[in-house]
């Protein structure tokens, strides 16, 4: 006999888990004599295993479920949803990150656990509490409709908002942002419902904090929030994890004379690899405020991670970046950029710097001191998309810029439409004349090059010309 596990109560009162074998001890004859018992001590190695599997499923600050068990409790409500409706909830707290910073984490920690325990006391037992990293509490409510559940909500929000929490003799305020969501038989899993419930989260906050939001499904601006934070938190996380590459576009000289140069362009990476067009990621990370952290990530590839390499092989053609307006409203990216100018093998002249007719008009004062410093330097300055604004000749009175790409919504239909020739040809004629190359973007035709090139416009870009390809490419080439 063996395997039998048990429990050994030893002399001083300590239960002992034991694994017991026994087996029998017979004479010659075959008659049995004793039995020999065996014990092996599995205390240590079975409270070794709790502690594993308490760790993989609970929080090591707060002891609440993690976020790993957490998902495990609502993909199981949804499967059961037809049966047992439940609420997910988040609540988030506002400006944690304060208190982090300015009492330390300790003190933030502190005020984890005390939130973690005042929530605890609202619950019911079918209730599920979890922290899912940082300030973020998530909640699995049974038993409530979704208005009853936002109600009990508030009751928690106001009760952390009455908190004062004591760190060293300061007092701290606290306020919570928490939306709502029904886990019923529309919720596709636990993903989707977080995303959308994080929508619900921003709302409150937009609106003053310490509240409570429902996500409602079909409201157009709550599902843009949705798209654009989840966005967001994947641009994030794409710049902490360095998935970005960069890829280029040849500029195509015209006119037969002068060679081409290289437009430096960035491409975001998915979870799987996968290549996010710039449309998709851009417009957000210009609205949140992320474009700068992304213009900062292409410049010190460029300029120094790949710096030696580029020097190599471009064969003396220019390197083109994009500043965005996020930059230019940055009172510390100018002088990190001369840094970084300082820090590259690439010599300044070497660089040309394209600024959006857009981040010109709302950042005017900010964008002549960059153009200033940066045509110091040696580099030269493309002024992007222009044509764009009802005032874009007006900005050339304000400062010297040496390549005027030309907006590529009149080049699409130069070939064929009588306005947009007009307005091209007027455009390069100015632009020369004040000294400024030319280059017509979007080219997609040879319709359009002849053209432009009956124009005398210098250079041109577009898919017909080359399409963008990875940087790595020229390294092969």
């Amino acid at each position: 006999m063996s395997g039998d596990d048990a429990v050994l109560i030893n002399r001083d009162q300590e239960a002992r888990e034991i694994n017991a074998t026994a087996a029998p001890v017979r004479a010659a004859g075959g008659s049995p004599m004793g039995m020999i018992v065996v014990f092996q001590d599995l205390s240590r190695a079975r409270e070794l295993q709790r502690r594993l599997s308490f760790t993989d499923s609970h929080d090591a600050l707060t002891g609440l479920y993690n976020r790993r068990r957490f998902e495990q409790a609502v993909e199981e409500a949804i499967d059961q949803s037809g049966a047992a409706p439940a609420i997910l909830a988040i609540l988030n707290l506002d400006h944690f990150r304060v208190i982090n910073d300015s009492a330390g984490h300790l003190a933030g920690d502190a005020l984890l656990i005390e939130i973690a325990r005042l929530i605890e006391r609202y619950l019911d037992d079918r209730d599920v509490l979890a922290r899912l990293g940082g300030d973020e509490f998530a909640l699995l409510l049974h038993g409530r409709d979704i208005e009853a559940s936002a109600v009990w909500v508030e009751t928690v929000i106001e009760a952390i908002s009455a908190l004062r929490f004591s760190w060293e003799g300061r007092v701290h305020e606290v306020s919570v942002s928490a939306g709502l969501i029904p886990v019923d038989n529309q919720a596709e899993s636990f993903g989707t419902l977080l995303s959308r419930v994080n929508v619900a989260c921003y709302t409150s906050r937009q609106y003053g904090r310490n509240r409570a939001t429902i996500y409602h499904p079909g409201q157009e601006d709550i599902e843009q929030y949705h798209r654009d934070i989840f966005m967001a938190a994947g641009l994030r996380e794409a710049i902490e994890n360095d998935r970005f590459v960069l890829f280029c576009q040849r500029i195509v000289p015209l006119q037969g004379e002068g060679s081409d140069y290289l437009e430096i362009l960035v491409r975001m990476l998915g979870r799987e690899g996968e290549i996010v067009a710039p449309g998709a990621f851009i417009p957000v990370a210009e609205r949140y405020g992320i474009m700068a952290a992304v213009d900062r990530w292409v410049i010190e590839h460029a300029l120094v991670h790949d710096g030696e390499r580029m020097e190599q092989v471009r064969n003396g053609r220019s390197l083109s970046i994009n500043l965005s307006a996020n930059s230019l409203n940055d009172a510390t990216f100018l002088p990190w950029l001369q840094e970084i100018l300082s820090a590259s093998p690439l010599p300044p002249q070497a660089l040309i710097f394209e600024i959006t007719e857009t981040a010109l008009m709302n950042h005017l004062a900010l964008a002549v001191e960059v153009i200033a410093e940066l045509r110091s330097a040696g580099c030269r300055i493309a002024l992007d998309d222009f044509g764009s604004g009802l005032s874009s000749f007006g900005y050339l009175r304000n400062f010297v810029v040496d390549i005027i790409k030309i907006d590529g919504g009149f080049i699409r239909h130069v070939s064929d439409n009588a306005v947009d020739q007009v307005i091209v040809d007027a455009i390069n004629q100015i632009a020369q004349r004040l000294g400024a190359l030319t280059v017509a973007e979007f080219i997609e035709d040879s319709a359009s090059v002849e053209k432009l090139v009956k124009m005398g416009v210098n250079y041109g870009q577009g898919y017909y010309l080359h399409r963008p390809m990875p940087l790595e490419k020229l390294w092969l080439e």
